[in-house]
């Protein structure tokens, strides 16, 4: 039995969303997708409340952005857009 994940976005009463939750074991990816080229350590703050409410840790926490690096920040993972196919690789 080949079950892939469930992929869906999230928004709540007061307007906070993530771009994509994929559901996945031990604990749901929160990814934010971003064009610019400059990480702002905001881009972590919708995912850190995620993280609060579904009781999960910054492991799975990423952010794709239109930048050429990929760094490993505290509050998760900054992608460049280069490498976001690596991360869709390890989960299907």
């Amino acid at each position: 039995l080949d079950l892939k994940p469930s992929i869906y976005f999230w928004r709540d009463y007061a307007q906070k969303e993530i771009d994509v939750i994929i559901e996945k074991s031990p604990q749901p990816l929160a990814i934010e997708i971003k064009s610019s080229k400059t990480v702002s350590p905001h881009y972590f703050d919708t995912i850190s409340y995620w993280n609060k409410i579904s009781h999960t840790t910054s492991a799975s926490n990423y952010v794709i952005n239109g930048g050429s690096e990929t760094q490993q920040w505290n509050k998760g993972m900054v992608l460049s857009w280069q490498d976001a196919g690596d991360l869709i690789q390890k989960v299907f």
